[in-house]
């Protein structure tokens, strides 16, 4: 059957055409390729009739377990994560009957097999080659092609879309009320016009360099998208006069430009990178950032430029992972000075971080300047060679007036080690006070 027609399918009679014609096939894939496959079948009490129905891809991936859900009215089902913030609000109004529990495949494997087992199946459960253009998963299956077509106001709502290829689809006033899952496809070139809600994207790749033609990326144009989830994938888009609110972005690495968009309440959320964690996590913020700051959102800029600098700091512990690709061509003593110089770095930036969070965080300077003025005064409180010795008024008093360098000369300190000291506090004070008032003054400032 030819993509426009699968198109024009009503969606049950659609996925119905996928469970007759399309889902076998990947059952007998996982089957053959995915270790204790039938095992976690039976320990879950799971059919392949129930997969088909309800789609592979949340069964093999959710990294929660899911509970299926039995509404009391028409026979309807769905199927939620375990956590969902919504679902006591739904068993509260008594819409379901009842409810089953299943572990998802790779949650199952995880917990029941060693570590290695489990690692090695999820790094090859993908997309694993293209071959005439056609992308293929785990180097059997030939993904369903429902891409290079075009097409106005398609019902989305209810359809299986997991384990598809759409590339270069480009849709218009799609029409969805529920959430698509978009796991495990390619989508490379897909352009969405006019408004749409609820894509949730999961180990998809989204866009492609074009060696030498011309980049492919997920374009978003002249509408309002919203509750768009992307996790684990290969992304880049392009939003043109359009509003993003509620999204997310979880994973390594993206990229992004807006043009004449707004975002709004747009979440990043960087994930472990087992080359260098800190580093990837730290430009991944900095994406993040500067896509806030391109729309005027200096709060949220500021943010994940905290993240970005916190990530930076942390990655200047690890100079081999930092600079690996000089790393290999230095000699020893240059290894070991760039080590050192990175480690006192590093140094300097957690005393950053701590004082006033990258002056992000300036309320850390007033917290470390209370502070300050009560050691002080117990300092000049306990020690008998203080002028206000065993008098706890008067060395709150003195250590206030010290700090904030008002210097009245009603009190002074007589012993050489307590001039000093109190000297340091002194400066001590305008420092912090500077910081704090800097963190406050910067909050306007251009990321």
């Amino acid at each position: 059957m030819d993509t426009t027609h699968l198109w024009n399918l009503p969606p049950e009679k659609f996925n119905e055409w996928r469970r007759a014609h399309d889902y076998p096939a990947l059952f007998k894939v996982f089957d053959e390729k995915l270790p204790h496959y039938k095992e976690w079948l039976e320990g879950q009490n799971l059919s392949s009739d129930l997969l088909f129905r309800h789609g592979f891809a949340r069964f093999i991936s959710s990294e929660k377990s899911l509970l299926l859900c039995e509404y009391k009215n028409n026979n309807t089902f769905m199927l939620f994560e375990k956590g969902f913030t919504k679902l006591n609000s739904i068993r509260k109004s008594g819409w379901i009957e009842k409810e089953t529990e299943y572990q998802p495949y790779f949650y199952w494997l995880k917990n029941n097999y060693d570590k290695k087992t489990y690692e090695d199946t999820k790094r090859e459960f993908r997309i694993s080659s293209w071959i005439g253009g056609r992308p293929q998963f785990l180097k059997e299956h030939f993904l369903l092609n429902l891409g290079g077509v075009q097409l106005t106001a398609p019902i989305l709502s209810g359809r299986l879309l997991d384990f598809t290829c759409l590339d270069n689809l480009k849709i218009t006033g799609a029409v969805s009320n529920t959430h698509i899952h978009l796991w495990h496809c390619s989508a490379i070139g897909l352009e969405i016009s006019g408004s749409l809600a609820f894509l949730d994207f999961y180990n998809t790749k989204l866009w492609d360099r074009g060696y030498g033609k011309v980049k492919q990326e997920l374009t978003l144009k002249d509408g309002i998208f919203q509750d768009f989830h992307f996790k684990d994938c290969e992304l880049n888009f392009h939003a043109t006069r359009s509003t993003l609110s509620r999204c997310s972005i979880d994973g390594s690495d993206f990229d992004a430009t807006l043009e004449h968009t707004k975002i709004n309440g747009f979440l990043f959320r960087s994930t472990k990178s087992k080359t260098n964690h800190f580093h990837s996590r730290k430009k991944f913020y900095a994406k993040a950032k500067s896509l806030y700051s391109s729309v005027g959102s200096s709060a949220e800029a500021g943010e994940y430029f905290f993240k970005e600098k916190k990530n930076h700091m942390l990655s200047l512990l690890f100079p081999k992972k930092s600079n690996r690709e000089s790393w290999h061509n230095r000699n020893t003593g240059s290894k070991l000075f760039l080590g050192f110089t990175s480690y006192l770095k590093f140094l300097s930036e957690f005393g950053n971080y701590v004082v006033w969070g990258f002056g992000e965080r300036p309320i850390r300077s007033l917290f470390l300047s209370v502070g300050l003025i009560v050691a002080s005064a117990l300092i000049y409180f306990l020690s008998p060679d203080s002028a206000t010795y065993e008098n706890p008024i008067k060395s709150i008093y003195f250590s206030i007036v010290t700090f904030v360098t008002l210097g009245y000369g009603d009190i002074s300190q007589k012993e050489p080690w307590l001039q000093i000291y109190s000297s340091i506090q002194a400066f001590s004070g305008m420092f912090l006070m500077g910081l704090f008032l800097a963190g406050f003054a910067s909050k306007s400032k251009s990321y």
